[in-house]
């Protein structure tokens, strides 16, 4: 029992050894805050103490209003005045009211920098290409006005090779066999000569293939084929080629025609064979040329 109440009294006097070092440490604590307040309080009386001074040296005069300062950016422009007053206040007196946008480089009395006269009106540039043609006139109207080299006014079209009244110097090419149309291919070798049998030849033709329905064309393509075997009594498909024109096919097909009508035979191979007159064929040619 005795050992029991001797720990029990030492553990009380721990605790309350304890307690005292826990008071010292609050009683050094509030010291602290005591003396942080009183750093504060000093602090927050010479921040006032500064600006009663800053207000009493910048005070104005007495009459003057004084102007209360609000938040956020100071002003710009005097009471009462606006942007566009101050402005037309840094005009520099002329009148003119300047808008948004960049200044302007050059006075209002002139466009490219060169002062004009008072009596000389200006012309109001707009957006865009500047004009070619003056105001009033439109791009048909000057083309109208227009002349070439020679005096002669421009029209539509390609421009003249020769002057008005001249004709070109150059030779016309002879006529072919084919005089009425156009054909493709070279010229016909040596034509001119037997060009006088080509209408007998077509008619003979016709003649003899009345029941056919032909075209004009066909008979001019059957008439060549016969012309030249005329002139040059045999012929490839590459001569009668050149001499009528078109494709080698259809003179294979015109040659098939003239072969049906025993007027023309096919004779060697495919590849160096030619086409000549037949006994019918000859004496068609000699009966046309004795005519």
């Amino acid at each position: 029992m005795k050992n029991d109440s001797n720990e029990t009294l030492e553990a009380y006097k721990i605790r309350i050894d304890a307690l005292e070092i826990m008071n010292e440490a609050y009683l050094a604590k509030i010291e602290a805050l005591e003396m942080l307040n009183r750093n504060l309080q000093f602090l927050r009386d010479a921040k006032s103490h500064g600006q009663s001074a800053s207000r009493t040296s910048g005070s104005k005069p007495a009459g003057e209003p004084g102007e209360k300062r609000g938040r956020g950016r100071p002003r710009k422009y005097p009471v009462g005045t606006n942007y566009y007053a101050m402005r037309i206040a840094q005009s520099g007196g002329t009148g003119e009211k300047k808008g948004r946008g960049r200044p302007r480089k050059y006075p209002l009395s002139s466009s490219d920098g060169s002062a004009t006269g008072m009596g000389e009106p200006r012309v109001k540039k707009g957006r865009g290409r500047p004009r070619k043609y003056p105001v009033g006139t439109t791009y048909a109207d000057q083309k109208k006005n227009e002349t070439n080299e020679n005096g002669e006014k421009r029209k539509r079209g390609r421009p003249r090779k020769y002057p008005v009244g001249m004709a070109p110097s150059a030779q016309k090419p002879s006529p072919s066999i084919f005089a009425g149309k156009r054909r493709r291919g070279r010229k016909p070798k040596g034509a001119t000569g037997i060009t006088r049998l080509q209408v007998p030849v077509e008619i003979a033709l016709r003649e003899m293939l009345h029941d056919e329905s032909y075209n004009k064309a066909t008979y001019r393509a059957l008439s060549g084929i016969l012309l030249c075997l005329f002139q040059n009594k045999t012929a490839t498909v590459a001569t009668l080629h050149e001499f009528i024109g078109g494709s080698k096919v259809t003179v294979v097909r015109h040659t098939g025609t003239l072969k049906d009508m025993k007027l023309i035979n096919y004779t060697g191979s495919r590849k160096k064979g030619h086409y000549e007159l037949t006994p019918q064929g000859q004496h068609l040619y000699d009966r046309l040329l004795n005519a």
